[in-house]
C-alpha cells in the first residue's frame, strides 16, 4: 500500500490507467510519472528545494498535474490556489504561504499581488531543463505533502491546511472504499483539482484504485452528459449546486445513455436525490467531510439512503452535542465533534494560525462547526453549520429544507435562506432570490411557502438579487448574506407567526 504521494504515483505508474483532458491529450500513468519527474528537476533548476512551498495558479489541465506532482516529486510542498485568485484574498495567500515559486499559466496575466515574488509561466518553465531519472530521496508518510485552502466556513477567515502524506492518502482511501472505485473504472469530474473533492477524492482515488481519469476545465451544464457519454465514465462527482442545475436545464438527448453506475453527491437534499436519480437512471451516493480535517463519513457502497451522508469511517470517532456540550441523543441535532481513532489522523494543523486549529480541539476532539442527526443505525444527515442553523419559535429551521420548497417556484432559479435578527430575541427568515423572470413578488413567494412549510420556516423577508455571492467552490457566502442585513430592498411580509398565518388563511 503506497504510504506517500510520490509511491502512490510510482504505484499507479506500474498499471493501467491514466488521465485525460477533455478537449485535450491522454496520458498513460507512467508518462505522468515521467513528466512529474522532468517538471521536479525543472522546479530543483529554479531552486526549489524540499520542504519549500510552490504555488500552483493553474486551470484543470496537464500543466497543473505535471506541476502538482513535480513539486511532489521534488520534496516540495504544493498549494493549489485557483486563477480566480485576486487582491485581498491572493495577497494574504502570498504572505501566510510565502511560496518559494508561483507556476502561472502560459498565457496568464501575473496577478498584481505577485509582482515582486517569484512567479514564472508554465512556457517558460518548460524551456528549462530538468532531470526525468528517479533517485530522489523519498518523503516520510508524516512529512508535509499539500497545503489545502479552506472555504472560511469552519474556521472564520480562509486558512491553509497542512495535509501529511498519510492524512492526504486517507482523504483518498475513504474515497476508494465508499463509492468503490474500481480497476477499469472511467472517473469523471469537472470540479475544480485546487479543492479536496476533485484533487484527493477523484485524482488521488484514481491513482489509488487503478482506474482512469477524465478531468474537464468546469462545468458546463450544456456539455455534462455529452462529456460524460464521449468518455464513457462509470463514475461522476457533483456538488449541491451543479445536481440543482443539471435538473432545471432542458432535457439531453444523452442524459440517459451514459454508462455510469454511481454519481457523488454532496449537499443534497433527499428530494432533489430523488429527482436526479430518476431523471437520470443513476445512482448516487454521499460523503461528508471538511477541508480542515478530511473524510469524515459516508454511505457504504451498496447503501441508498436519501438525505444521508452515510456512517462513520473506521478513522474516525465522533459524538454530537449540544450547545453546553452535551452528547445529544440519536435522532436530535448537534454539532459534530470527532477525534482520530484506530489508525486514522489528523492533518498537521493550520500553516498560518496553528492556533486556530488548537482552538478548534477541545479535550482532543475537533468542532467541525457542522450540526448534524444520527439515526438509531449510525446513519448522519447534514443539517447546516452552527451559525447558519435558523432558530425561530422554539424550532431548529435547515436553511436546505426552505429552500428546497423555493427553488420548485416557477420564476426561482436560485435562492440562499438565512436567520436575521428577530425583535424577540429569537431568529427571522429571510430569502434571497434569483429569478428566472420578471420582478419579486414576495406575497406569492409567501403564499407558495405557507402552503409547503410549518408556519414557522416561512420565510417573512424577501430580496432580489441579480446572483448569489459564492465561494470559488461554489458555496454560498451566507455571511455575506448575513452581513448586508435587511436592506431597503427587501421586502417584509410581515409575521409568520401560528396566528398571522391563520389569519391569512381566512
Amino acid at each position: 500500500m503506497p504510504d506517500t504521494l510520490v509511491t502512490l504515483l510510482e504505484s499507479a505508474a506500474a498499471g493501467p490507467g491514466g488521465i485525460t483532458f477533455v478537449g485535450g491529450e491522454t496520458a498513460p500513468w507512467r508518462d505522468v510519472l515521467s513528466r512529474a519527474r522532468k517538471t521536479a528537476g525543472q522546479l530543483e533548476n529554479l531552486g526549489v528545494a524540499p520542504g519549500d512551498h510552490v504555488a500552483v495558479m493553474l486551470p484543470n489541465s496537464a500543466e497543473f498535474v505535471d506541476v502538482f506532482f513535480g513539486a511532489v516529486v521534488a520534496g516540495a510542498i504544493p498549494l493549489p490556489i485557483t486563477v480566480d485568485y485576486r487582491g485581498p484574498m491572493l495577497a494574504r495567500v502570498m504572505e501566510v504561504a510565502e511560496p518559494k515559486l508561483v507556476v502561472v499559466g502560459s498565457n496568464a496575466d501575473i496577478p498584481a499581488e505577485l509582482v515582486g515574488r517569484p512567479a514564472i509561466s508554465m512556457s517558460e518553465l518548460r524551456r528549462l531543463p530538468g532531470d526525468a531519472s528517479a533517485g530522489r530521496a523519498l518523503p516520510r508518510p508524516d512529512d508535509a505533502a499539500v497545503l489545502m485552502l479552506t472555504s472560511g466556513t469552519t474556521s472564520g477567515r480562509s486558512k491553509v491546511v497542512v495535509y501529511s502524506h498519510r492524512s492526504a492518502l486517507q482523504f483518498a482511501a475513504a474515497t476508494v472504499r465508499c463509492m468503490p472505485y474500481e480497476p477499469g473504472d472511467v472517473i469523471y469530474t469537472c470540479l475544480p483539482l485546487v479543492h479536496g473533492a476533485a484533487l484527493m477524492c477523484d485524482l488521488f482515488g484514481s491513482l489509488m484504485s487503478g482506474a482512469s481519469i477524465v478531468v474537464a476545465e468546469r462545468f458546463s451544464a450544456s456539455r455534462y452528459w455529452d462529456e460524460i457519454v464521449a468518455h464513457r465514465a462509470t463514475v461522476a462527482s457533483t456538488l449541491g449546486t451543479i445536481t440543482q442545475i443539471l435538473v432545471q436545464a432542458p432535457v439531453s438527448d444523452k442524459e440517459r445513455r451514459h454508462r455510469l453506475r454511481v454519481v457523488r453527491r454532496s449537499g443534497v437534499t433527499a428530494e432533489l436525490t430523488r429527482e436526479f436519480e430518476d431523471r437520470f437512471a443513476v445512482r448516487t451516493t454521499e460523503m461528508y467531510g471538511l477541508t480542515d480535517v478530511g473524510l469524515i463519513t459516508g454511505l457504504p457502497a451498496g447503501v441508498r439512503r436519501l438525505g444521508s451522508c452515510g456512517s462513520l469511517f473506521d478513522e474516525w470517532e465522533a459524538e454530537l452535542r449540544d450547545p453546553s456540550g452535551l452528547v445529544v441523543q440519536d435522532g436530535d441535532a448537534g454539532q459534530l465533534f470527532v477525534r482520530p481513532a484506530g489508525a486514522g489522523t489528523l492533518p498537521l494543523g493550520y500553516l498560518d494560525d496553528q492556533p486556530s486549529f488548537g482552538a478548534a480541539l477541545v479535550d482532543g476532539w475537533f468542532q467541525t462547526g457542522d450540526v448534524l442527526v444520527r439515526d438509531s443505525d449510525g446513519f448522519y444527515a447534514f443539517v447546516g453549520r452552527v451559525k447558519d442553523v435558523i432558530r425561530r419559535a422554539g424550532e431548529n429551521i435547515a436553511p436546505a429544507d426552505v429552500e428546497y420548497i423555493l427553488v420548485q417556484h416557477p420564476d426561482v432559479a436560485e435562492v440562499a435562506v438565512y436567520a436575521v435578527p428577530s425583535h424577540l430575541g429569537e431568529d427571522e427568515v429571510m430569502a434571497a432570490v434569483v429569478l428566472k423572470r420578471g420582478v419579486l413578488d414576495a406575497p406569492t413567494l409567501r403564499a407558495f411557502c405557507a402552503d409547503r412549510l410549518p408556519y414557522f420556516s416561512v420565510p417573512r423577508y424577501y430580496r432580489a438579487l441579480p446572483r448569489l455571492p459564492r465561494t470559488v467552490t461554489q458555496k454560498v457566502q451566507v455571511q455575506t448574506l448575513r452581513s448586508w442585513g435587511i436592506s431597503p430592498d427587501t421586502v417584509d411580509t410581515g409575521s409568520t407567526s401560528r396566528s398571522a398565518m391563520r389569519k391569512a388563511e381566512q
